[in-house]
């Protein structure tokens, strides 16, 4: 379930308005934001106002698959850094492909972490499972300071074969494409999680509907 919140966007006198924390990533909010038109008459009083509402944030679904064949694989933990809050400043449009809006971040730029509720995700047990849907974050369009936290477990057998549990922890990783976190896009990120690396897969949807068809734009591998 996700929430929306509209602010119009009187243009005249270019109004602010402060973005707060609790807009972002686990509230899981939709902030839209109306192209400003200007100098709009009515020839009566039943006459309508054709809004044309914007996206303002980044949507970022982070989707998980396994690299090998190891069983009992699991996340339990996972956590992205993003922009803490933001300002956004409206604008009388230029032309059509003006949204009317722009983004500004105080300085210096503070961030936060932002965590995911899932803490016993289990990755699938063979490369040949479609990858599964961890968590989707809204953030501030502005990926420069962001990475991200993962830990998982898998189970292995010690040299008497008994069962242990393996953990890997990474920390303050970097995440591939940063610079396509623009207002209204839709990121994914897949990680394809193994016993010994994790790749990040980056790519982008035409629009906010997870079944749209996806674009691959870079893979990093960390070890």
């Amino acid at each position: 379930m996700f929430y929306q919140k509209h602010f119009p966007c009187f243009a005249a006198g270019k109004p602010r308005y402060t973005v707060p924390q609790n807009i972002l990533s686990t509230k899981k909010r939709i902030f839209l934001v109306a192209v400003p038109l200007m100098n709009q008459t009515s020839a009566s009083d039943n006459s309508l106002v054709k809004l044309r509402f914007h996206h303002t944030l980044t949507r970022i679904a982070i989707y998980v698959k396994s690299d090998d064949n190891t069983t009992g694989k699991q996340i339990t933990a996972f956590s992205i850094r993003g922009m803490k809050n933001g300002i956004l400043t409206c604008h009388i449009p230029e032309d059509s492909k003006d949204k009317g809006f722009g983004w500004s971040y105080p300085a210096p730029a503070g961030t936060e972490t932002f965590t995911a509720t899932a803490t016993r995700f289990d990755i699938p047990d063979n490369t040949a499972a479609p990858k599964e849907l961890l968590a989707t974050f809204y953030l501030l369009p502005y990926g420069t300071e962001s990475v991200f936290n993962l830990t998982y477990t898998y189970q292995a057998y010690n040299s008497d074969n008994t069962d242990i549990t393996q953990t890997i922890v990474l920390s303050n990783q970097t995440l591939p494409s940063t610079e396509m976190w623009t207002e209204g896009t839709s990121i994914s990120y897949t990680l394809g999680i193994s016993r010994k690396k994790v790749t990040v897969t980056a790519g982008s949807l035409p629009t906010w509907n997870t079944g749209s068809t996806e674009t691959v734009s870079e893979t990093v591998v960390i070890n």
